[in-house]
This record gives structure tokens, sequence and C-alpha cells, in this order.
């Protein structure tokens, strides 16, 4: 649902750099745990290199927050059937300070709006992800990690999300944005729904996958 705190949970008080200690979001303390533990082993022969990308998902159209434009990204999958954003801008990040400026920036673009059911409401999901390549150069072996942390935006009632005051133009947008957004989010229902049912080690995967994502 819209206003139900998903953004407050991801991010914390007022974005990733506001509030502090208790108001800190999911991924604020997440970026702050990656980049502690990696000091503590940055010794010996192991070397650890973050990168850092940030898209948005509008009107089941993908777009970059933190690179320079240029289209509509595709999401892909390799070889080895991994699922990757093509064309996405990766930013070496060394900090958890370095994190939150990228944070900021791709927040400044996400699309939000005004509707009747909130007075600053998301209108895309927004995926920023982490990318962290551990190479240990004693055995020539890189291992490579990723998280994906999810900003979803809500699901709303047209009827409550036009307001009077709006123009017939406006309107007609933001119905479109709550279709678009109803529609995605009945399609991950769907197949949370599919994996549930599909054995014991699927729902194990999926409770620790919730377990971060939300």
């Amino acid at each position: 649902q819209t206003g139900a705190g998903k953004t407050y949970t991801m991010l914390g008080y007022d974005g990733p750099r506001g509030g502090g200690g208790a108001e800190y979001g999911l991924l604020p303390r997440t970026t702050g745990a990656l980049f502690r533990a990696i000091r503590e082993r940055s010794t010996g022969s192991l070397r650890d290199v973050v990168r850092a990308s940030f898209i948005e998902i509008y009107n089941e159209q993908a777009a970059d927050l933190i690179g320079d434009g240029g289209g509509e990204l595709k999401i892909q999958e390799d070889k080895l059937k991994n699922v990757y954003v093509a064309g996405a801008r990766q930013e070496i990040v060394c900090s958890a300070e370095e994190v939150s400026a990228l944070l900021d920036l791709g927040l400044r673009r996400r699309q939000t709006g005004f509707t009747g059911s909130n007075e600053n409401s998301s209108r895309s999901h927004a995926v920023f992800i982490l990318t962290v390549d551990s190479t240990d150069s004693e055995r020539h072996v890189t291992k490579t990690s990723q998280l994906y942390c999810c900003d979803l935006a809500g699901s709303e009632k047209i009827d409550k999300t036009i307001t009077s005051s709006m123009t017939a133009a406006e309107a007609r947008k933001v119905m479109k944005e709550g279709q678009n957004i109803n529609t995605s989010l009945l399609a991950l229902g769907n197949v949370i729904a599919a994996l549930a049912k599909s054995g014991k080690k699927a729902s194990l995967t999926l409770s620790l996958c919730l377990s971060v994502s939300l």
C-alpha cells in the first residue's frame, strides 16, 4: 500500500543521510556493515572492490538514476543464467558515505509525485545494486557477490489517487502510473505465490530474500 513506510524502511528518516542511529534504514545499515567488514579483512592477499548501480522501473521501463541518460535500459540474462541490467552505470564506491552520495543523486532523479493518497508518492520501483568483487591474489581467484535492495512503489486505488485539483492531463498521467504500479505488484505477488508452492527449498530461499528486501 502507498504510504505504508517502504521507503522509510529502506532508507530511514529523511533519506540516506538523515536521522542517524535508530532512524537509519536497511540500506544505510547494510552498506555500513559491508565496509566495516571490508576494512577488518583488508590485510593479506584479499582485495575487495565494490560497485554500485541505481535504477528505477517507471511505467514498465528501466532507467538509470546515476548515469548520464541515454534511453531505456534492457534487462538481460547471461550464459550462466544471471540476470543483469545492460547499460546501467556502475560506480566504484569505497565507503558508506560515497554510497549515500549516489543515493542522494538517484533519489533526486527518481519519479515521485503528489496524489490523493500520498503527497510524495514514489511513482517507480527503485533498485539499488551493490556488486562486490573479492580477489585473492595468492590463489588467483575472484568471487563476485551482489545485493539487490528494492524500494517498491505502493499499490493504490485510482479513485483515491486522482484529486479534483488535477487537470485532465495530470489525471491521465497519474492513472497510467497507478495502473502500471498495480500491474507489476500483481505480477510480483504471483511470482511469490508460485515460489511458495514449489517446495520447501524454494520457500526457504524466498524467506531469506524477503528478509533482506523488505
